[in-house]
């Protein structure tokens, strides 16, 4: 996750005005050491405030770890009664986790299932970023639009849509051949005869809000 990504995630928990009591369900959550240490901008701007409001984060992932309080793998396609056990939340929050999947139709259809009728599924995922194995990058780089797409407007509707610029460190990571070429003849202009600073801050990050029809 990026500081920008995380400072987007607070304001757009704020907005959802959840009551106390409320659910989060945080897929994909690695550690508290990664959440607090690793990056401590994700429980500064995204659980903190939460914590504060006495809404209930319930952190999920594949690993069992200090931290993780539901041990289990949305991407394992016999997981199925496993999933079923987990708690319908107010509000689904799934990060940077949609490029690191084989098959993404599971997952998207069990973040569905998890998010209670009228509660919210949050979804960030890298638009533009370099290669980075965890432990595989299918390169999925999806638009705002293409995350918004992945559900029915029958049964998800769209509360907020965005595409982030983030400070990242590397160049726009290319998504086809055209990006990556303009992006090579660029950089030479601007070294050998602009003599301007490269910029390195091009990463992008699309995030999406969508609140699950009612009657579903």
């Amino acid at each position: 996750m990026f500081t920008e990504e995380a400072q987007w995630l607070k304001t757009a928990l704020q907005d959802l005005d959840l009551p106390a009591g409320a659910t989060v369900l945080n897929i994909g959550s690695s550690t508290e050491s990664f959440r607090c240490l690793g990056q401590p901008f994700i429980d500064y701007y995204v659980f903190r405030p939460l914590e504060k409001r006495s809404i209930q984060t319930l952190h999920v992932d594949v690993r069992k770890d200090e931290g993780v309080d539901l041990v289990c793998d949305l991407t394992d396609p016999a997981n199925d009664a496993l999933v079923a056990t987990l708690p319908q939340a107010d509000v689904v929050l799934c990060s940077n986790m949609l490029e690191h999947v084989r098959d993404r139709s599971i997952v998207v259809r069990r973040l569905e299932q998890l998010t209670k009728p009228g509660g919210h599924l949050i979804i960030t995922v890298p638009h533009v970023y370099k290669y980075h194995e965890d432990p595989i990058d299918t390169m999925y780089r999806p638009t705002n639009k293409q995350l918004e797409a992945l559900y029915s407007r029958k049964e998800f509707a769209v509360v907020r849509s965005a595409i982030l610029r983030v400070q990242c460190g590397y160049f726009d990571a290319p998504w086809n051949i055209r990006k990556d070429t303009y992006l090579r003849v660029s950089t030479f202009i601007r070294r050998r005869f602009l003599k301007h600073p490269i910029k390195k801050d091009f990463c992008r990050v699309a995030v999406v809000v969508l609140r699950k029809t009612a009657n579903v």
